[in-house]
């Protein structure tokens, strides 16, 4: 009997998360667990759904297909409730479970690099994978400022996730006047938006002549190229930097426990990740 699971999603021939998953399959011994990269164009994940439920036991999504998962599954799971998206299904005999690992991916990212997880934080961005991170954070007890271009969407964001755990949430457009003295004071910047990534190449998330506070962490969800404009920028102003692999890599290891029931070894899963990247894309210890 074998065991299919995979990632849906748009352009995902480039992931390095099939190379994540079967190195970690091969280290324990499930030889009976399979793991492809399943494109799945804009708008074509519902016509997909029933066959994908009947031919895997799991999957992991991602863009652009989060949020419509989300309205696929079954059940969702609080943190997937709270964020209005999906990265993890469960397929079982009762039906499909939705979970995100978003937000739990990043503070554990943030945790291997800090010894707590900072108390004032900016993130930048509005979508699925930020509120599931804004509502991680709150739950940390962090106090929280969101800022986008989209300000009904960031205004509805702190909305909906206010009042959610011991940390605060609020929202501020994306502008320098609105920005720079949130920044001055954030402990932690989050980069939840794609730009910088290999789609929106060479871009910062941060208006123009705005940097990060000197001696704060800035973390960018972005993993190609590992070596972002923000976190170039940041590194320049002698921040500490936290790459987007290793939150790639911490929600690997959630979902991995999700299906199989067993810990997957987060280096070996990283040096899959990196043998799986091209080397220009900046990957470096």
């Amino acid at each position: 009997m074998s065991f299919c699971v995979g990632l849906v999603g748009s352009d995902v021939s480039g992931s390095p998360s099939p190379a994540i998953h079967r190195a970690a399959f091969d280290s324990l011994g499930l030889n009976a667990w399979r793991y492809s990269a399943i494109e799945v164009g804009r708008g074509a994940l519902p016509a997909r759904w029933r066959e994908l439920a009947a031919t895997h036991s799991g999957l992991n999504v991602t863009a652009p297909h989060k949020e419509v998962a989300a309205s696929l599954v079954d059940q969702l799971t609080p943190a997937a409730a709270l964020a209005g998206s999906v990265n993890t299904v469960v397929f079982s005999s009762e039906g499909a479970l939705g979970a995100t690992t978003d937000g739990l991916g990043l503070v554990r990212a943030i945790e291997r690099t800090c010894t707590a997880v900072p108390h004032r934080v900016l993130v930048l961005g509005t979508g699925g994978a930020a509120r599931a991170i804004v509502a991680a954070l709150i739950g940390a007890g962090s106090v929280v400022m969101v800022s986008g271009r989209n300000e009904s969407a960031g205004r509805a964001l702190v909305a909906a996730l206010s009042g959610v755990g011991p940390g605060t949430v609020a929202f501020a457009p994306k502008t320098t006047r609105a920005i720079e003295p949130v920044l001055a004071e954030a402990d932690l910047l989050v980069n939840a938006t794609p730009v910088g990534s290999n789609s929106l190449p060479g871009q910062s998330p941060l208006p123009p002549r705005v940097v990060p506070a000197t001696g704060s962490v800035v973390f960018d969800v972005v993993y190609r190229p590992r070596m972002t404009p923000l976190l170039q920028l940041a590194e320049e102003m002698g921040c500490t930097i936290v790459f987007g692999l290793e939150m790639l890599l911490e929600q690997a290891a959630l979902s991995f426990k999700m299906w199989t029931g067993q810990e997957a070894s987060i280096e070996v899963m990283r040096n899959a990740a990196r043998a799986a990247l091209p080397s220009e894309e900046g990957l470096r210890s």
